[in-house]
């Protein structure tokens, strides 16, 4: 399997064309990627194959843009809100007979007394519950404004600007191995100015909140099976964790993958190869 990417990017469309975006928190976007460096840095191939409407753009284009961004692109993707989507996914358990339980788990053996297998989606906590010295934490920041005339995405050197379906974010923050989740206001000064010389009306948006998160970062992304203990009281175990900023855009993917893992230790026909720590 791959990363995810090309497999969750189709999700998104079939939920599209099947009417659900709006309820899902899904929906096409068009917009700019800028760059003060080099034209390679904007696009790749994937893009290419997945994003329709891709071209440079024009001397007179790149006018309207700060003089420090050289390169630009134009091109439209799709928008997952993960707010929205996860309320959506929520639901779509719950209606199919699935129910949540909040509670403090010292160890997936605990959890895998009462399951015949344990899929491990505990993103950075998953570091202590494995003991994965792979997986670390990439702090991100964000502004949350709203700012309803602002529809298009821009990208430009690492920051951006994201309308998303209640708000506009604000963001371009990724601190490896960070894990204070207390708003700098070094890092808001800094994701204000950059976003604000590329749109100039943000200055007149309303902020709504300054968001801090952390990114279970791991490389490469965990997607594998692992059996814990011995019989007759071996755990098995789906992990699916350390997507980092890429989380959105791997998700359905990824699960696809964790899911087939799932349906062969069921089986007792694993044939991918067992994790090793």
């Amino acid at each position: 399997p791959g990363d995810g990417t090309v497999e969750t990017f189709m999700h998104y469309e079939r939920l599209l064309k099947d009417n659900l975006g709006e309820a899902a928190g899904i929906k096409r976007l068009s917009g700019f990627a800028l760059s003060s460096i080099s034209s390679d840095v904007l696009t790749n191939e994937l893009m290419k194959e997945l994003c329709n409407g891709l071209r440079a753009l024009s001397p007179e284009e790149m006018t309207r843009f700060p003089e420090k961004y050289k390169f630009g692109i134009f091109y439209s993707s799709i928008l997952a809100d993960p707010r929205k989507y996860l309320q959506w996914l929520t639901d779509r358990i719950t209606e199919g007979g699935g129910h949540f339980t909040k509670k403090v788990v010292q160890s997936l053996q605990e959890v895998g007394k009462e399951f015949d297998i344990v899929v491990n989606c505990t993103g950075l906590r998953a570091k202590k519950l494995t003991e994965d010295f792979l997986l670390t934490p990439i702090r991100g920041q964000a502004i949350k404004i709203h700012a309803p005339w602002v529809t298009q995405f821009f990208y430009a050197d690492g920051c951006y600007v994201l309308p998303g379906t209640e708000y506009v974010t604000l963001g371009g923050i990724k601190q490896f191995g960070d894990w204070n989740m207390q708003v700098s206001q070094h890092d808001r000064k800094y994701i204000w100015e950059n976003c604000v010389s590329v749109v100039p009306s943000l200055k007149d948006g309303k902020v709504v909140q300054d968001w801090v998160g952390l990114r279970p970062f791991r490389q490469p992304i965990r997607v594998e099976a692992e059996l814990l203990g011995f019989a007759p009281n071996q755990c098995k175990v789906v992990h699916n964790y350390g997507h980092g900023a890429h989380g959105v855009n791997t998700s359905w993917g990824t699960a696809m993958d964790a899911t087939h893992l799932v349906q062969s230790l069921l089986q007792d026909s694993l044939t991918a190869p067992v994790a090793k720590l």
